[in-house]
This record gives C-alpha cells, sequence and structure tokens, in this order.
C-alpha cells in the first residue's frame, strides 16, 4: 500500500524569463506547469514538519522521532 508526507521542498525553477516573472506575480498555474514540466532543481532546504511526522505516526501506527526531519539537498 502507498503512504505519503508532506513535506516542504526546497527548489531552484529553470524557465525562461516570461515563466519565471509569472510565477513572481504569483501564477500558480506557471508555478504548477514548470514543476509538472520538470522545470526545476531540488537543491535547497527542506523539510518534513514535526505535525506531519506525529500525523504520520498516529495515521500508521509507527513511533519514529517526533521531531522535524530536515533535509540540505
Amino acid at each position: 500500500m502507498e503512504r505519503t508526507i508532506w513535506l516542504r521542498l526546497g527548489i531552484t525553477l529553470q524557465g525562461n524569463k516570461e515563466e519565471i516573472e509569472s510565477v513572481i506575480q504569483g501564477d500558480k498555474h506557471t508555478l504548477k506547469d514548470m514543476i509538472g514540466s520538470g522545470k526545476f532543481k531540488a537543491d535547497g532546504n527542506s523539510y518534513i514538519p514535526q505535525d506531519m511526522v506525529i500525523e504520520y505516526n498516529g495515521k500508521h501506527n509507527t513511533a519514529f522521532e517526533e521531531d522535524a526531519v530536515s533535509f540540505e539537498l
């Protein structure tokens, strides 16, 4: 059975002037399109928040340490 967990992922977007400036202006459709097209590189501070670990433990009867999990990619 597949499981999921929410995390905050640090990325660098790679696109043309119009795409990048559209994202800077808050265009979530362009952002979703760019991510879906693979126009990004995971390369920054990323983490699973503590409350997501707690939620995961409760949902799946696991006992992971209930702290935030950080990654520097």
